[in-house]
């Protein structure tokens, strides 16, 4: 269970298959799950990295589930 911190209630995913790209090659996959009370929105990853093939970074791109890091 993923809990908000801004008002305690349980969030939901909103989608899944997000890639967490850290740097240029190194992803993440993830959900995204928001609050339904204030709308906050977090992404929980797995803790393994993987090698992004460049096609796949702007294949993600191109459908919104590509969110970058600094």
């Amino acid at each position: 269970m993923i809990v908000c911190t801004n008002c305690r209630k349980e969030m939901v995913c909103c989608r899944t298959g997000v890639l967490v790209l850290f740097g240029t090659s190194h992803g993440y996959a993830g959900d995204e799950f928001e609050c339904p009370e204030c709308g906050n929105k977090t992404i929980d990853t797995n803790a393994s990295p993987y090698q992004v093939p460049p096609l796949q970074v702007e294949a993600a791109r191109e459908s919104g589930r590509l969110r970058e890091m600094p």
